[in-house]
């Protein structure tokens, strides 16, 4: 199985009858505004997103075999290169030669502006090891006030 691509986006659209994508306002950055959120320097405080999601599309390796189930990983790294959390799911190519997947992500584990990465990375069945297939940056940054 190969990640063909994936984004980070506000919002996606696919079409059931065509299975084409649309994808809409592509996010590289995350502006904060004036005031950043207290972070005390341990834990991650939550931030609250209007609408981001992690967006991958997978292929078989060879299209005329079959692939049984895959696990990805989603995994969100912060500035400080800490891990800040990750969402695991299974992609099965068995009955399709590809398959998106969508995961939203309804909060940002903030540790302070800089960037952040999203990996995805996959583990092939029978396999004990995750291979890393993409990497996502998101720069979160203050925006700074206009007097």
């Amino acid at each position: 199985m190969e990640n063909i691509w994936a984004i980070v986006c506000s919002k996606v659209i696919i079409d059931q009858r065509t299975k084409m994508v649309t994808i809409i306002e592509a996010v590289d950055a995350l502006d904060l505004g004036g005031e950043l959120p207290p972070f005390d320097g341990k834990k991650p405080i939550n931030i609250g997103l209007a609408s981001i999601n992690v967006i991958t599309y997978w292929y078989r390796s060879d299209v005329e075999k079959p692939e049984t189930k895959h696990k990805v990983r989603y995994l969100i790294v912060g500035p400080d290169e800490g891990e800040l959390g990750h969402h695991e799911i299974e992609i099965n190519l068995q009955d399709s030669v590809s398959q998106y997947s969508i995961v939203g992500v309804p909060s940002l584990p903030y540790v302070g502006i800089g960037l952040y990465n999203f990996y995805i990375e996959k583990m092939e069945q029978g396999e004990n090891q995750w291979t890393r297939t993409a990497r996502l940056p998101l720069l979160v940054r203050a925006n700074p006030k206009n007097d």
